[in-house]
Parts: structure tokens; C-alpha cells; sequence
């Protein structure tokens, strides 16, 4: 868990916010979701976090992880709507993660 002290306000924030969003994203989003992607936080130990986003094989349980996930280019994952989080390209898109404009 981390606590967010600065977050992003990214385009496709602005895009979602103002209802300009692509439809291509919407299997690979969940509601409702708080935004915020781009995380500046502290861990639970207050130690200062950047938030790696991407919502790949690894949060999401999946086993054994795909052949990018593996590689550690998760931002070409797969999974994105599998294991035991609901849809979600990466934080601040899924219901389950919250993002950082959230506590």
C-alpha cells in the first residue's frame, strides 16, 4: 500500500474526465475507479515510492506470468483482465487498486 503525496493529472485523465476517452480502452478499464497513475507516495514503512503503474501478471496473481510480464516489459501484459483484479491497465483505471488522487 502507499499513500499518495503527489499524483499526476495525466492527458488521459483529462480525456476520461471530460468524457473524450477512446472506447478502445474499455475492456481494459473498470468502474467506477479513482484516477491518478503517475504516484509519488510513502510505503507502509514511510519510506518514499514511485508507483509503478501497470497492472501486469505480478498484482494480479497470475501464474506462471506471461512471456512479457517475464521479460519485465509489462506494459505489453497479456493479462490485463485476469487473475483476482478487475480490469485495469494500471492504477487510477481499476476499481479494485484505487489510484492517486485517492488516500
Amino acid at each position: 500500500r502507499v499513500r499518495p503525496l503527489l499524483a499526476g493529472i495525466c492527458g488521459s485523465d483529462l480525456a476520461t474526465l471530460g468524457a473524450r476517452s477512446s472506447r478502445w480502452f474499455e475492456s481494459i478499464v473498470s468502474f467506477p475507479f479513482v484516477p491518478g497513475h503517475e504516484v509519488v507516495g510513502l510505503d507502509d514503512a514511510g519510506r518514499r515510492v514511485v508507483v509503478q503503474p501497470v497492472l501486469g501478471c505480478v498484482p494480479r496473481g497470475v501464474e506462471p506470468p506471461c512471456p512479457a510480464c517475464a521479460a519485465g516489459r509489462t506494459n505489453h501484459c497479456v493479462h490485463l483482465a485476469a487473475g483476482h483484479l478487475q480490469p485495469g491497465l494500471q492504477t487510477g483505471f481499476c476499481t479494485d487498486t484505487g489510484g492517486g488522487w485517492s488516500e
